[in-house]
This record gives structure tokens, sequence and C-alpha cells, in this order.
């Protein structure tokens, strides 16, 4: 070997052990920080073709949230919980709770809690997440819109109440729920 050889390997050496490998462990950890955590509800918006009055104040609104959280009785904190393998994102309704024996009209504030499984997908130097849903949650769209966010549309069903005759029915339309991280767990 000449030594200009051997002068090219020297220079060329750091260079070649400057490259690092792609180890899917930082990978899949670095997905996962984006989606895990404590979530509180942000907004949620009734994408109905007309504004609903579930709180029974004679005042209808398209803020779905609002009118839910003024609902005097029931469910009270509520959110969602993602971790490294699942979770759970609860969705908030309103149900009348005597309507199976027939009695008289008590709205309440409700939760129905879905459950998650989160994968990582690792695809070359990059990863992604996806997120499966139980069969029964047909309908449910679900879409991570950043670092600490993600958004639920679903179909809900909600008591509305009459200001002026007391009386309830239901009411079925989309709603958009959009979710922010209150606080980071790695688990």
């Amino acid at each position: 070997m000449t030594m200009r050889r051997i002068l090219y390997i020297i220079i060329s050496l750091p260079a070649v052990l400057a490259c690092e490998k792609v180890w899917e462990e930082d990978l899949r950890e670095k997905a996962l920080d984006t989606i895990r955590g404590y979530y509180e509800i942000e907004s949620a918006t009734w994408e109905g073709a007309a504004p609903v009055d579930i709180n029974g104040d004679g005042s209808s609104s398209y803020d779905y949230y609002a009118e839910w959280n003024s609902v005097d009785y029931g469910a009270g904190a509520h959110g969602a919980s993602i971790r490294s393998e699942g979770g759970y994102i609860e969705i908030p309704y309103t149900a009348d709770i005597n309507a199976s024996w027939g009695g008289p009209l008590n709205v309440y504030r409700m939760l129905e809690r879905i459950t998650l499984e989160v994968k990582v997908i690792i695809e070359g130097d990059d990863s992604r997440l996806e997120f499966i849903f139980p069969e029964d949650c047909q309908g449910l769209e679900f879409n991570h819109t950043g670092y600490g966010e993600f958004e639920v549309r679903k179909e809900i069903t909600s008591m509305t109440q009459s200001h002026d005759t007391g009386e309830a029915s239901p009411v079925t339309g989309p709603v958009l729920f959009r979710f922010k991280r209150k606080s980071y767990k790695a688990y």
C-alpha cells in the first residue's frame, strides 16, 4: 500500500465511523412520543344540519361540548389515555336514565369508552403509527393531527330537551372532537 492510500484511509475513517445506524427502538420511541399521554377534549363541534339544545335551556348551538358540559348531572372527569400499546378515548353523550322504565325525564351526561390499539410501523429510516379500533366502532374516524393532538369524528345520539315542554327526544348526528395532550407519560 502506498502512503497516499494510507492517508486517504485515515482521512475517510472518521466519516465512515460517523455514519449512524438507524435503531428501530429509537424510531419506535420517536413515533410513540407524538401520541402517549393523558388528553382532554379541547372542543366538540356538532356537525348536524341544525344546532342542538342538549341541556334544555332553550338555546341551540353547534358547540356540542358546551351543551354537554352544562347538563347538571352525570359523568365528571373524562378524556383519553394513550400508552405504548393502546389506550382509551371517552366520548361524551347524553341519555335519559329513566327511559328504560318510563319514569320522568332525567337527562344525564354519559361517556362511551372506546379502546384502541397502537402499532408502530417502521419503514426504512422512518416510522409511523397505526391505530386499531374494535369492530363495533363502525363510522369512527380517527386522525392524529400533530404532536400531542388528535381528532375523533363519531356519530352521536344524544337526548335533546325542549325548554318549553320539558320533553326529550333523541337526536343523531356527527360530532368532531378535538383532543389535546394535558400531560405526557412514557409508558
